[in-house]
């Protein structure tokens, strides 16, 4: 194989790598906007998570590259699983941006910081791992197959070039110098090129026919030649391998002794290859850890099974945590002469673990404090943690199960609420009643202990109270919405800043001359009477500013036929929890009779004083004149 299509093949692997990691990272990137979607509600991130699914396509365009470069089945059949998991995070993705469309942001982000969102990504993250795991190991394979070939090609070269000199001295010996001496020191002057490491040389090479003892020499050389070049092939690729991870790669012998160590080992430990190359463990390491490493390797050459495990190494007097996999290497006769060993550290993996094993004892701690009923589940239905409040409402759980001391039970729930959470592995909620006469509200969340065991955690809250309240909430609901229904006034409920009209009675309806349905469709402003929406506009400014707290107007709205009515209208604002939306309710009362009989008698007014008699206006029932003109 040529230099050119060694390197083809070394960037190929590169390629894949990048590939996995493009899957990961477009993946991650969809989580990203969809997460500050819901916690922040900028419909920027909503856009960018549609473009990337619809056009730019990441993910999709590295499984389909990958595709093409004909990988491996059993290394693309990881990518296409990692694929089908992320494809089947975008429903859920939807699912929470719909949520937070219709302002249901704490159900949006239930959805996309949810234990089953995390699992899916772990299970996209794992795949992609074993899939650029499977990449590396070939990487590797590769490697020390060629540099096996490239040595066993050398020791050939070796064993011919010797037989080569033997063939020179007895040409020169026995046929003369004036037939050999030009030509051997063509072939000198070759090999000492090849020797300074000139490999772009011209080699004479005769046909196979030919009986010239000089001329098979010469093919000798091109053999020797090429293989040279296929060693330096192999080498380099060696070389790209090894300097191109972060984690550190190293050779030894039989014996122990440094052969190669890459660029990650020499720059962790602070070392030139030259001054590691024939060192041992215990050249470099402390005792109590070389004896160690040793050990390990002992066990690798001596059985010729790999190693997978843990070791420790001190390094800038912190001990760092590896997982290292050592691999015997053989001879062309299938014997051990060395290992290769790869590490990769650990060390912030396995303090998070520790991190996370104190935290749990805090969280119990803090949990045994809390105002609340709080147990785990067991799906045996035995508990096998329940904090203090647990305790003095229900009793102690020891050696009980969970229906003897909750319902007082001698046999499980059919149907129970909370074992929900173990077919569907994902939280859950009931109200239930319990023995002690009192309701309670649960939530219940799925999740795997330190042993694995897929155990539930429930948290129970009393409300009792609350459940009272909704009985009594639902009836003065009932009577609101007669009241509202049945109001001689017609009743709106208004955005304060759009002007939509979000709900009416139907006498407002009636009154504006419109049907329900019509009026979900219109806001204010486009029913008022343009001589008197300035007036109404100002009044809302002020209302929204908070210099007032409400206001009464006379005004008109248009009807359908082009007409209008006068209404008397009261704004009262609303209190809500999003401040952003401020509402207020609205109140009409049709005065169009009222502005009729105003008017007649100003008309009638006008032409009382205009007459030249003495008219005047007698109330019969109060013997009073109510109206006398100036005549």
């Amino acid at each position: 194989m040529s230099i050119d299509k060694k390197d083809t093949a070394v960037k190929q692997q590169q390629e894949l790598r990048l590939l996995g990691e493009q899957l990961a990272k477009g993946s991650d990137y969809l989580t990203n906007e969809v997460r500050s979607y819901v916690q922040f509600g900028n419909k920027l991130h909503y856009d960018n998570f549609w473009v990337e699914v619809d056009k730019t396509r990441s993910r999709d365009i590295a499984v389909e590259r990958l595709k093409k470069l004909k990988v491996r089945p059993e290394e693309l059949e990881f990518v296409e699983i990692a694929k089908r998991y992320s494809d089947d995070l975008i429903g859920t993705e939807k699912e929470a941006m719909e949520y937070m469309k219709k302002g249901s942001a704490n159900a949006a982000r239930t959805l996309v910081f949810g234990d089953y969102y995390i699992t899916q990504k772990k299970l996209i993250k794992e795949n992609i791992k074993k899939f650029q795991n499977l990449i590396n190991k070939r990487a590797l394979e590769d490697t020390r197959k060629a540099k096996s070939k490239a040595e066993l090609l050398t020791n050939i070269t070796v064993l011919l070039l010797t037989l080569s000199g033997i063939l020179v001295l007895f040409f020169f010996y026995f046929i003369g110098i004036k037939q050999l001496v030009e030509p051997l020191k063509n072939l000198t002057n070759l090999m000492l090129k090849m020797a300074k490491g000139n490999l772009d040389l011209d080699i004479p090479v005769t046909s196979k026919n030919s009986i010239n003892e000089i001329d098979e020499m010469g093919s000798t050389l091109d053999f020797f030649q090429r293989n040279l070049i296929k060693r330096y092939e192999n080498e380099r690729l060696l070389d790209i391998v090894a300097n191109n991870t972060t984690s550190v790669i190293y050779f030894k012998d039989k014996e122990g002794r440094y052969l190669f160590t890459n660029e990650s080992w020499n720059k962790l430990f602070c070392k030139r290859n030259e001054e590691v190359k024939g060192k041992t463990d215990f050249d470099l390491f402390p005792k109590e850890f070389a004896d160690k490493f040793v050990k390990n390797d002992r066990e690798v050459i001596k059985t010729g099974i790999i190693f997978n495990g843990e070791e420790i190494a001190p390094h800038n007097d912190v001990i760092r945590t590896y997982i290292s996999s050592k691999v015997p290497l053989l001879d062309t006769q299938g014997k051990v002469y060395g290992l290769c060993g790869i590490s990769t550290d650990i060390t912030e993996i396995k303090n998070a673990e520790k991190r996370v094993e104190k935290e749990r004892q805090k969280f119990f701690d803090m949990l045994d404090q809390l105002p609340v009923c709080f147990h785990l589940q067991a799906s045996d239905h035995s508990i096998p943690f329940a904090n203090k409040m647990f305790r003095e409402r229900f009793g102690d759980t020891e050696n009980n199960k969970c229906y003897q001391t909750i319902f007082k039970r001698d046999t499980p729930c059919d149907p129970c609420g909370t074992f929900r959470s173990f077919d569907s592995q994902k939280t859950e909620s009931n109200i239930w009643n319990a023995s002690d006469g009192k309701t309670y509200m649960s939530v219940v969340t799925p999740f795997d202990d330190i042993h694995g065991e897929n155990l539930l955690m429930e948290m129970s809250i009393d409300i009792s109270q609350e459940k009272r309240f909704e009985q009594s909430l639902a009836v003065s609901e009932k009577q609101f919405a007669t009241i509202f229904e049945e109001s001689r006034l017609g009743v709106a409920l208004i955005d304060s800043l759009t002007g939509h009209i979000y709900e009416v009675n139907r006498k407002f309806a009636d009154i504006v001359g419109r049907s329900l349905d019509e009026m979900a469709t219109i806001d204010w402003m486009s029913i008022t009477h343009p001589d008197d929406i300035q007036e109404d506009l100002d009044n809302m400014a002020a209302l929204n500013s908070g210099k007032i707290n409400g206001f009464n107007m006379e005004k008109r709205y248009i009807k359908p036929d082009g007409s209008h009515v006068w209404i008397n209208m009261t704004i009262s604002p609303l209190k809500v929890e999003d401040k952003s939306s401020p509402r207020h309710l609205c109140m009409i009362e049709d005065i169009n009779e009222k502005k009729r009989i105003e008017k007649d008698l100003t008309r009638f007014g006008r032409l009382l004083n205009s007459s030249s008699n003495e008219i005047y206006m007698f109330d019969a029932s109060t013997l009073k004149f109510t109206q006398v003109n100036s005549g």
